[in-house]
């Protein structure tokens, strides 16, 4: 195995993509942060147990012998990131600034590697659930199955979330994902922080038909317009969906949603005001 140790990496559009996307999620900065992703190579943090004695190759490349040892480096949850709650996930950084600032190491050992290598790292890896871009600036995530949509076909789904209604003989599954959402919850919950009227919030995974969807049950305060509601959250959480994958909505208030949180804990749980706040109307 060789690789470049004098290879410069920048990717300005890229870069610029994640700011978009990040200042203006929708399908189509997701689309154009997508293809960029597609087609950069990244700075891929390692740490290689190498002789004393190794050198450069004319061509500025290093080769690895029999015995070498070289092992990816993966990050877990830091101060003020929401990525992979307490899940360890593989850091790739647009640049070598955006690399100092997770350890400003002069000789820090680096792979440039492009995104299907890291699918491969996952596909190797049950400990680490997914990939983050730049973790420590403009940072974006990449779980296991938006991995694949950006390595395939990463033309994204236009339907919004949406309420649903069901008949008593409607069949449906509800259980919980085996690939916990939590970019997506993460957003959501950010979203529902500006939802006064919204006391809680609950997720499950449903199959109708055959067809599976993130089912968000929703404790909404009476008199409220739940129809407005759903439609902001459907739209604010579809540049988080994976390809294929449709989010739908219904109140907590009814036989079906009641059934569907049983012994479940809520994702998100509206802040209850202290005494004083209360006290002097804060």
């Amino acid at each position: 195995m060789s690789f470049d140790v004098s290879q410069p990496v920048t990717n300005p559009k890229l870069i610029e993509a994640l700011q978009t996307f990040n200042q203006t999620p929708s399908l189509e900065t997701k689309k154009n942060l997508f293809d960029h992703l597609k087609s950069a190579k990244l700075l891929a943090p390692i740490t290689m147990n190498l002789p004393d004695n190794i050198g450069c190759n004319d061509d500025n490349t290093i080769t690895l012998q029999q015995g070498n040892t070289l092992s990816f480096v993966a990050i877990s949850n830091v101060e003020n990131k929401n990525f992979f709650p307490a899940l360890p996930a593989l850091p790739a950084f647009t640049d070598w600034n955006e690399l100092r600032k997770w350890q400003n190491i002069k000789d820090q050992q680096t792979l440039v590697v492009d995104l299907s290598y890291y699918q491969t790292l996952l596909n190797d890896s049950d400990g680490c659930k997914g990939v983050v871009i730049n973790p420590f600036g403009n940072s974006f995530q990449l779980d296991r199955s938006m991995l694949s949509e950006v390595l395939t076909d990463n033309s994204p789904s236009t339907e919004n979330g949406k309420e649903i209604y069901l008949s008593k003989d409607t069949e449906v599954i509800i259980g919980t994902p085996e690939q916990y959402p939590h970019i997506l919850v993460g957003k959501l919950k950010e979203h529902l922080q500006n939802k006064s009227e919204v006391n809680a919030a609950y997720l499950r995974l449903m199959v109708q038909n055959q067809q599976q969807s993130y089912l968000v049950v929703v404790d909404i305060q009476k008199g409220v317009d739940t129809k407005a509601i759903f439609n902001d959250l459907g739209q604010a959480a579809q540049a988080f969906l994976a390809k294929d994958m449709f989010i739908d909505f219904i109140v907590v208030d009814t036989e079906f949603g009641q059934q569907a949180i049983k012994d479940e804990k809520p994702f998100y749980q509206k802040k209850r005001k202290g005494f004083f706040n209360r006290l002097f109307g804060k």
